[in-house]
């Protein structure tokens, strides 16, 4: 069975700092037989935590990308804590350093895009269709796929919990889904076993595409 290394999120309890990670990504790794394994997020024991591992799922939440690290000022984005930031991007270099396959679902996905270079639209004008949070586990709208090297081509049904969103995608990854109106839903790095999506299909673990998306993952 495949180890599956996700970095914990921050979050700020009314006690406490705390490392966490929601069930859903750890079900959904279960579910289609890997091995969760969750890291909290101590830097410097990045390259063991990746060494211990067969690929890295880089989870959303709630905690917004610092700007600073594309290059921008703060226009949208809340909750920044660049510590967290600088802890996955340590993970995802490490994860490319050893060859490990990555899957970046929602803010994961983001942060492979400022890691290689792109940048995110800080708030989308369109968020009442992408930021549906009490609709989590339901299909609120379609994306197409096209020209993946994964996936054929498809419509097909997600949900939909964000209110930013990839801007300029660099040319080592290929976009290979959009929503109706333009939003960046999935690309793949052209030549490394990296993926990222920005719905969450954790939450929609039973559907076939979700499927789809962890058997890639646990073979790449």
């Amino acid at each position: 069975m495949k180890k599956i290394l996700i970095p914990s999120a921050y979050m700020r309890s009314d006690l406490d700092d705390l490392d966490k990670v929601s069930y859903f990504y750890t079900r959904y790794v279960s579910q289609y037989g890997g091995i969760p394994i969750v890291a909290p997020s101590i830097i410097d024991l990045v390259s063991d935590y990746v060494s211990m591992c067969d690929a890295v799922l880089l989870i959303g939440g709630v905690n917004d990308i610092d700007p600073s690290l594309y290059d921008a000022k703060l226009n949208g984005s809340k909750g920044c804590n660049i510590n967290q930031d600088q802890f996955e991007l340590a993970i995802l270099k490490e994860a490319i350093f050893q060859n490990k396959p990555v899957l970046g679902i929602c803010r994961g996905m983001q942060l492979i895009n400022v890691y290689f270079g792109g940048d995110i639209i800080q708030h989308l004008d369109s968020s009442d269709l992408h930021l549906q949070y009490e609709k989590q586990e339901e299909f609120v709208h379609d994306i197409d796929i096209a020209k993946s090297k994964i996936f054929a081509d498809a419509n097909v049904k997600v949900n939909s919990v964000h209110h930013q969103a990839c801007q300029h995608v660099p040319g080592e990854l290929n976009i290979t889904a959009y929503s109706k109106d333009g939003v960046v839903e999935m690309f793949e790095h052209k030549t490394l076993p990296i993926l990222g999506v920005q719905w969450h299909p954790e939450c929609i673990s039973d559907s076939d595409f979700s499927k789809k998306i962890m058997d890639w993952f646990l073979n790449a």
